[in-house]
């Protein structure tokens, strides 16, 4: 965990332990008699496994606190349909919004808008960079471009002079600043290879970009999504002898069984479980004392190597790593 983090988290902790034990004060909640209610929309497209555990901070959250929370997401990466679902939370009139921000442009007026209504909102995973001009009060999630640094000084470290960035969702500006910062953090050339989420079509395009260039001695992925793909292609061509590293973004279960066994020299862990769980103990602080957090809480990255791999595999087949 990076040092700016520990303090971060600490004070997330404390957050949620003081909307689970703290009573009401005298006179009832600010809204007496009202069931919390959240709305999370998320641009996380069906089949990202990486949202799982988003979801599953969601699921826990509302258990712990009685709350009526509501996770929605468009179908594919799709700035007007998620947009839409936006607007559809903001005219429900929720405690609370959680929403990622990957395109600042084209969902800045819905959210603006949620602003507007006198909805709190809380940015999570993406825009880091945008989610308080936007008037959110605070962003739970990660530094695309800083990740990308301590990535990418690891593979420079493995020795890494020519990386292929596998981007699996074009126009989701923290990816792009992934794999700007790998090429910062690594000194090394950074050949980004757009793709899309079908995992035949993805194996298909890092098998052509390996064959055509024998440079290429690294490859990163940017989610799951793009890393089991890859590791097919890379075991169909049998190359794997002539790379120095294969890494990713995020984690699943076959994802860690890959990183256990040595195949992949390491996996980025973002947290997602606190950015399901956080917003929701603070929406409930917000909905008692009428009181939220105003600052970016960074979730990650942490990294999980070799030797970690066992002991995180078990949470992530429950979904919650």
């Amino acid at each position: 965990m990076t040092p700016l983090a520990q303090p971060a988290l600490r004070c997330a902790a404390a957050l949620a332990l003081a909307a689970l034990t703290l009573a009401p004060p005298l006179g009832g909640p600010a809204r007496a008699g009202d069931r919390l209610r959240v709305v999370f929309v998320t641009h996380g497209q069906a089949g990202d496994p990486y949202w799982n555990a988003v979801k599953n901070g969601t699921t826990r959250a509302a258990a712990d606190f009685d709350a009526d929370v509501r996770y929605e997401s468009p179908e594919s990466f799709d700035m007007s349909a998620m947009a839409k679902l936006v607007d559809a939370a903001v005219a429900s009139r929720p405690d609370g919004l959680a929403v990622s921000i990957p395109d600042a442009e084209a969902l800045g007026p819905s959210i603006r808008a949620a602003v507007s209504a006198g909805i709190p909102v809380i940015a999570i995973d993406s825009g880091l960079t945008t989610w308080r001009s936007l008037g959110a009060a605070a962003y739970l999630g990660q530094d695309g471009y800083r990740a990308g640094l301590a990535v990418g000084r690891r593979l420079g470290a493995a020795g890494a002079r020519r990386i292929l960035c596998v981007h699996h969702e074009v126009g989701n500006v923290d990816l792009d600043n992934r794999c700007r910062g790998a090429k910062d953090g690594s000194g090394a050339e950074v050949v980004v290879l757009p793709v899309p989420t079908d995992p035949r079509e993805v194996q298909s395009r890092v098998m052509g970009a390996l064959q055509q260039s024998r440079e290429i001695d690294a490859v990163l992925t940017l989610g799951p999504l793009g890393a089991i793909p890859m590791l097919k292609a890379v075991d169909e061509l049998d190359v794997r002898s002539r790379l120095r590293a294969l890494a990713t973004f995020d984690m699943t279960p076959e994802v860690l069984e890959r990183v256990a066994d040595g195949t992949l020299l390491f996996a980025t862990d973002a947290q997602q479980f606190l950015m399901g769980y956080l917003p929701v103990a603070s929406f409930r602080l917000h909905q008692l004392y009428g009181v939220l957090p105003t600052e970016a809480w960074p979730t990650g990255p942490r990294f999980v190597t070799r030797e970690l791999a066992p002991g995180v595999l078990e949470l992530a087949r429950r979904g919650l790593r």
